[in-house]
């Protein structure tokens, strides 16, 4: 089997947290793949785009990571817009069929945050 690059770009947030946003739908569902259950995901609300997974627990994710990783994963399309992303953790998760489609377990575990 044909093993596929992540495309990814690695950034350090907060107090040196990793967080790492997906170039494309197949880095995407890589970076999913390869994360703890316990590290946090965020992707745009309601729309496709990439993907950020934090490697820390999101008791130790402030706003102001949030923020910053939501700000980096914005696409210049919706610069000055107010936009919508989701949290939630990565056991929270089940991939669909499809390079980069997640579907969410549990609604209740999820937030919001807006950028």
């Amino acid at each position: 089997m044909k093993q596929r690059q992540v495309h990814q770009t690695e950034i350090t947030v907060g107090d040196g947290i990793t967080a790492r946003i997906g170039k494309d739908a197949h880095s995407n569902t890589a970076l999913v793949r390869m994360a703890d259950p316990t590290d946090v995901w965020i992707h745009i609300a309601n729309q496709s785009g990439p993907h950020c997974v934090i490697e820390a627990t999101i008791e130790r994710v402030t706003d102001d990571i949030l923020r910053e990783c939501c700000t980096l994963m914005k696409p210049p399309t919706l610069a000055g817009k107010r936009t919508e992303f989701t949290v939630t953790p990565i056991s929270n998760l089940s991939p669909g069929k499809n390079p980069g489609q997640m579907f969410i377990l549990n609604p209740a575990l999820c937030r919001a945050i807006f950028v």
